[in-house]
C-alpha cells in the first residue's frame, strides 16, 4: 500500500501538536498516549484507566484484585529465570509484566511527548481517533520509596530502575492505582491536565513523521519482537525500510 500524499489537514493538525508541546514544555509534566476502540455505545476511550480494570481485558467478569496479585507473581516465578533481576522491587517487577503484556494496576505515561504520540497513534483502532493526555504533576515519587504498591490508598506516581530497557528508551514513568477499575480525573484532585485529540484521518501522517524522528517498534520495544512489528508496519504501509 503506498502511503498517501500529506494533507494541508495533516500539517495544520502536526502544528497543533507542536503548540501542545510548546505549551507543556517546562517541568514536571508526563504525557500519556491512547487509542480509542469501537465500543457498543460507539467509538470510546479507554481514559485514564490501567489495563488489570479495563473491559477489554476483564471479558464478561468484574475486577478481582486477588486475581490481578496471583497473575503478577506467576509472573514473577516464570520470568526470573529469564532476567537479572535480583534487585528488582515489586514496582519494577510491575513494569516489567506490563512491557510484556499483563494487566497490572500501572499507566504507562511518558516524560517525552513524541514517545506518548506514537503511543497514541499506533493503539487501539486505527479508523478511530486517539488522544494525547498531558499532566502536571508536583514530583515523581521514586520507587524505592514504595514498599507495596498493591496497598497505595491513592494514585500515585513512580519511577522505575533504569535497567529495564523498554522503560528506559521509552522515557517512562507509571501512575499507580489503587483501585484499577475506576477511571482516574485530575482535574478532581486539582492537577493540570491538557488534552490533544488526533483525528483518524490524521494518524497516517504522524506515524510516518515520527518514524522519521526515530520512534517506531524497534527502537521502543528493543528486542526482536520490536523488530519484526516494525518491519510488519513497513511492508504493510510501505515505508522505506531503515538500514
Amino acid at each position: 500500500m503506498v502511503s498517501a500524499s500529506p494533507t494541508p489537514d495533516d500539517f495544520a493538525k502536526w502544528a497543533e501538536f507542536n503548540g501542545f508541546m510548546l505549551s507543556t514544555s517546562h517541568a514536571g509534566w508526563i504525557f500519556c498516549g491512547q487509542g480509542m476502540r469501537q465500543g457498543l455505545a460507539g467509538c470510546e476511550s479507554y481514559g485514564l484507566r490501567p489495563k488489570a480494570g479495563r473491559a477489554d481485558c476483564l471479558g464478561l467478569r468484574d475486577y478481582d484484585s486477588s486475581l490481578e496479585r496471583l497473575i503478577f507473581e506467576t509472573f514473577k516465578r516464570k520470568s526470573v529465570r529469564l532476567v537479572d533481576a535480583n534487585d528488582y522491587s515489586d514496582l519494577d517487577w510491575l513494569a516489567l509484566a506490563q512491557h510484556h503484556g499483563v494487566p497490572t494496576r500501572l499507566l504507562d505515561w511518558s516524560s517525552n511527548p513524541l514517545v506518548a504520540a506514537w503511543f497514541a497513534v499506533n493503539g487501539g483502532n486505527m479508523d478511530n481517533d486517539c488522544k494525547i493526555f498531558a499532566i502536571l504533576v508536583p514530583g515523581i515519587m521514586r520507587n524505592r520509596a514504595l514498599t507495596n504498591p498493591f496497598a497505595a490508598t491513592h494514585v500515585s506516581y513512580a519511577q522505575t530502575t533504569p535497567s529495564i530497557e523498554r522503560v528506559f528508551r521509552q522515557h517512562g514513568v507509571f501512575t499507580i492505582y489503587p483501585d484499577p477499575d475506576r477511571d482516574w480525573d485530575p482535574d478532581a484532585e486539582n492537577v493540570p491536565m491538557h488534552r490533544l485529540t488526533i483525528p483518524a484521518a490524521n494518524r497516517s501522517f504522524f506515524r510516518r513523521i515520527l518514524g522519521k524522528f526515530g520512534l517506531d517498534h524497534q527502537r521502543l520495544m528493543t528486542d526482536i519482537d520490536g523488530i519484526g512489528a516494525d518491519l510488519a508496519l513497513r511492508y504493510l504501509t510501505d515505508q522505506e525500510v531503515a538500514p
